[in-house]
C-alpha cells in the first residue's frame, strides 16, 4: 500500500476586540474562491449560522477538507486544514488556503499548529 502523506494545519486565530463581523455568506464565497485559487477542488460545503453572527462550515474537497468555526462574541476563530498528496504535492496550496482564509478575519494572533500525516 502507498502511504500518502498529507499536511494538516489546525489554527485558533484571536481578533481584535473591534472585530466588525461581516455576513456568512461573504466567507462562504470568498473561501470558495480562495479554495479554487489554490487550485483545490470543492467537492460540496455546509454552512451553519449561529444566532449572534457566529458560524460553522465544512468544505469537502478531492483532496480533503476546510473547516471553520467562529465565535464572534469571544473574539476567536479556529480554522482546519488538511490535505492529502495522493495525485501531486499540495502542501503550497494548503499554506496558501490556511493564510488567505485567516486573513479575512485580520487576526491580531495566530495558534498554528502543523501536522504531516
Amino acid at each position: 500500500m502507498k502511504k500518502v502523506e498529507g499536511l494538516h494545519i489546525l489554527g485558533t486565530l484571536t481578533l481584535a476586540v473591534d472585530y466588525v463581523h461581516r455576513d456568512m455568506d461573504f466567507y462562504k464565497k470568498e473561501i470558495s474562491l480562495i479554495i479554487a485559487e489554490a487550485g483545490l477542488t470543492e467537492v460540496g460545503n455546509y454552512y451553519h449560522p449561529f444566532e449572534g453572527g457566529g458560524f460553522t462550515g465544512v468544505v469537502a474537497l478531492c483532496e480533503s477538507h476546510v473547516s471553520i468555526h467562529t465565535w464572534p462574541e469571544e473574539y476567536f476563530v479556529t480554522l482546519d486544514v488538511f490535505t492529502c498528496n495522493y495525485s501531486r504535492d499540495n502542501r503550497a496550496a494548503t499554506h496558501t488556503v490556511f493564510n488567505q482564509i485567516s486573513a479575512l478575519f485580520n487576526p491580531i494572533s495566530i495558534d498554528k499548529k502543523e501536522i504531516s500525516r
